[in-house]
């Protein structure tokens, strides 16, 4: 079996050589024609060279090595005059090899794209495109090979400064061959419409949208097809007034040999913002969204729709009193079934002015609440809540910075007809200093606190926090600088019996260096970062290991001279107590201008 697959692999080396060659043969006048082209100040032409290498262990997972380096060209022209048409174009070409411990693949990928934009400067311009990608590879390590061909157009129709009009459509073509499955080939297409409009008139803007977007597959057989619409509705009349709404309708389907399945979604959502040329104070706010799904495949359906409907106002009655009013309302249905809940609550929130206490500031607050509850599960009912809450706050300035302090107390309470009752208090207390210069800064801010709730229904908890972050920046010299953050945090939450303190650490430090070694336009950086065990675990990145390593330390050298770049970076790390170490070098050299 193993030789039929090196038989296999040894055969389609064979076939891709005469298509690399071909594929650099055809750069390479690509290149001189555009070249000569740009001496004689026809054409303008652009590009760069690049190579890549990585070396990466990794500590019961073996080593990866790979290079890379690729060709990429790109040149644009007019045609007969700007006005009437400009053509763009590129092409690239990438040469690749990965070893993984004894095996190895090596690839080569080919793209080239075009655009032609016709009356660019009128009010129908038009633009048509062409992409292709060739992608081969070979080796012990077998992929797929594949050939991708994607062309289309958009056309825009702009009759004035306020309405636009536009139309895309593109096809594209993939066929994907396995070599290490003898060869097998599936093939892809996919077709994608859409056209739209945007309209501003008078006080309004409108924009309307709707796509419809196919994608089919041979093998194994399937087909997606997905349409959406939507119209948006804006009205402004006024910076105190507007209204914001929005439909949408989207339809998916898929079709299987073992069965279909579909998806429709309507949606209807609008808002409100009023704030009225008033004596008092006055701002009215409301919203609406309703939702309607059918879901159905081959053994059956289900439907949800939802209705949520939401309003608020306030009035500043004075300085110090405010009123407000709210009403929230819910129903859903759902198998035959509705559901529903509805609140509407009216009250008034009283916060005076600070005052002094003994060269601290004592500022009071208290809100008082009364509604009317309607439940489909408890069903109706009174309900009234109140919230009291009063904090001294200390604050000192010093010739380059601050430091205060404060402490708060809340006491909160929720009661109602039905049988609910619930109670909570929160005492809390933070610290903060920080100083700061022309080039130097640091911070340090410490916050504690402590809730006891209690629930008629649920029962007591209780729920602690510590948190201390600090964070601040060096400059040790013209060149060069320090700068880090630290956060650490401890909680308890008591909900369970015996539940532990959970203790978390996250710090970052990083160092950098300009003219480094006495090179100009060298830099140097230098980055440590750890995370604690339960922060590193909670990432569970599965593509970027290096977001769950519990430290890692990078080193990297950024050099630019003239159109030449290189990036040199080489980092260790833990992850999930397995160590890594990663060598990467990249080297770019632009042509045709100046490396953005």
């Amino acid at each position: 079996m193993a030789s039929q697959t090196g038989a296999r692999v040894d055969k389609h080396s064979m076939d891709s050589g005469p298509f690399i060659a071909r594929a650099v043969g055809a750069l390479a006048v690509v290149t001189m024609s555009l070249m000569e082209a740009e001496v004689r100040g026809q054409e303008r032409v652009v590009g760069y060279l690049e190579m890549q290498t990585r070396r990466e262990s990794r500590e019961g997972g073996g080593d990866v090595a790979a290079t890379l380096g690729t060709l990429r060209l790109d040149g644009s022209t007019t045609l007969w005059a700007p006005w009437i048409a400009d053509v763009s174009g590129g092409v690239g070409l990438t040469v690749r090899r990965t070893r993984f411990d004894d095996q190895s693949q090596e690839g080569t990928d080919v793209t080239g794209g075009a655009r032609l934009r016709v009356f660019p400067r009128s009010t129908f311009p038009l633009e048509l495109f062409v992409d292709r990608v060739d992608s081969r590879v070979s080796g012990q390590l077998v992929g797929p090979d594949y050939r991708q061909t994607a062309f289309g157009f958009t056309q825009n129709y702009i009759p004035s400064a306020g309405r636009r009009y536009n139309l895309t459509a593109r096809h594209a073509d993939r066929e994907d061959e396995r070599q290490d499955l003898g060869g097998m080939i599936s093939r892809t297409s996919n077709d994608f419409v859409s056209i739209g409009t945007n309209q501003s008139f008078e006080r309004h803007h409108l924009d309307a949208r709707a796509d419809y977007d196919r994608l089919g597959r041979d093998d194994p057989a399937r087909v997606d097809m997905r349409t959406m619409g939507l119209v948006r509705h804006r009205y402004a009349p006024s910076q105190n007034l507007a209204v914001d709404s929005l439909a949408s309708l989207s339809e998916s389907r898929i079709d299987e040999p073992a069965g279909a399945a579909g998806n429709e979604l309507q949606q209807l959502n609008s808002s409100l913002f009023w704030r009225p040329h008033t004596v008092r104070p006055v701002l009215v706010t409301g919203t609406v969204l309703t939702s309607a799904q059918d879901i159905s495949t081959t053994v059956g359906g289900s439907e949800l729709q939802t209705t949520v409907l939401t309003g608020g106002a306030t009035l500043q009655y004075s300085e110090t009193l405010a009123l407000r009013s709210a009403m929230n309302g819910t129903q859903i249905r759902s198998a035959g079934e509705e559901q529903h809940n509805t609140l509407l609550r009216a009250g008034a929130t009283y916060s005076p002015r600070e005052s002094l206490v003994g060269g601290l500031r004592y500022r009071p607050a208290a809100s008082a609440d009364f509604g009317l509850r309607d439940e489909s599960a408890r069903g109706r009912g009174e309900e009234i809540s109140a919230l009291f809450s009063h904090g001294l706050t200390w604050f000192r300035t010093l010739p380059e910075g601050s430091k205060s302090a404060s402490v708060t107390q809340q006491l909160n309470g929720l009661w109602d007809s039905l049988g609910r009752q619930q109670t909570g208090l929160t005492h809390s207390a933070s610290a903060e200093w920080s100083t700061y210069g022309t080039a130097n800064f640091a911070s340090m801010r410490a916050i504690v606190s402590d809730t006891r709730r209690h629930d008629a229904i649920v029962g007591d908890s209780a729920f602690q926090l510590a948190n201390l972050q600090g964070n601040g920046r060096y400059q040790a010299s013209r060149l060069s600088s320090w700068q880090g953050n630290v956060t650490l945090q401890a909680t308890h939450n008591e909900t369970t019996s015996n539940a532990p303190w959970v203790s978390s650490l996250s710090a970052n430090l990083t160092y950098q260096r300009e003219r480094a070694f006495n090179v100009p336009l060298l830099r140097f950086t230098s980055e440590f970062r750890a995370l604690s065990d339960d922060l590193a675990t909670a990432t569970m990145d599965r593509f970027v290991i290096e977001r769950r390593a519990r430290w890692v330390w990078t080193n990297r050298l950024d050099y630019i001279v003239g159109r030449t770049q290189i990036n040199l970076r080489g980092a260790i790390s833990d992850v999930e107590g397995r160590r890594q170490t990663l060598v990467y070098l990249q080297l770019r050299r632009y042509f045709g201008q100046q490396a953005q």
